[in-house]
């Protein structure tokens, strides 16, 4: 796995996504059931990952999917800078439809398999483009993710990393069993890194 030396791909990419309104989208968007949208930077994102790569994290890991991807845009960012296998998956259709139009839009820029699910991810049938425990690297931005982690303790291998990123103030509660790892400090946001046992 390669990063850090940011492909043209990764600019086109990263251009193409500055340039989506989301006007409409968030003037749409249902907010029944806590599912709540929020469009994570790039600039972010990429300190975030690139720490979490640094510190190994990633390491022996190729499989990658974020688990309420809105737009698409983390599953770009991690397919484009890190050459994993990525996936997304949405439950609201407004966002899936938008993001399954946006890697539509970007297919020349990517060298690895990505793909966006609809449905609720903490559901076995959601997982059609992939079995669920092949996953190997989760992300999640703070939205729904105790269903998330509990499957995962159930269902994933050993070593299956669950990355939540969050603000500071946001609670955690319970992890279900998983490993905590290093916290990852990115501008006023966190990842917090969980290994399953």
């Amino acid at each position: 796995m390669t990063s850090r030396n940011p492909s043209e791909n990764y600019f086109k990419i990263k251009q193409y996504y500055r340039k989506v309104d989301l006007t409409k989208i968030l003037l749409s968007q249902n907010y029944e059931g806590n599912f709540l949208f929020y469009q994570s930077e790039f600039s972010t994102l990429e300190k975030g990952f690139y720490e979490a790569l640094n510190r190994g994290y990633f390491t022996g890991k190729r499989v990658f999917c974020d688990a309420g991807c809105g737009l698409g845009n983390v599953i770009a960012l991690a397919n484009v800078l890190y050459q994993l296998e990525t996936y997304g998956i949405e439950i609201q259709e407004n966002l899936y439809t938008r993001a399954v139009r946006c890697i539509q839009d970007l297919k020349e820029n990517f060298d690895n398999p990505i793909r966006v699910m609809r449905g609720d991810f903490g559901l076995s049938d959601t997982y059609t483009d992939i079995k669920f425990d092949q996953i190997e690297i989760w992300f999640n931005f703070y939205n729904n993710f105790d269903p998330l982690v509990k499957k995962i303790r159930r269902e994933s291998p050993s070593g299956t990393l669950f990355l939540l990123l969050k603000s500071s103030d946001q609670e955690t509660g319970d992890m279900h069993g998983m490993t905590a790892l290093d916290p990852i400090e990115i501008d006023d946001l966190q990842i917090l890194p969980y290994r399953n046992p």
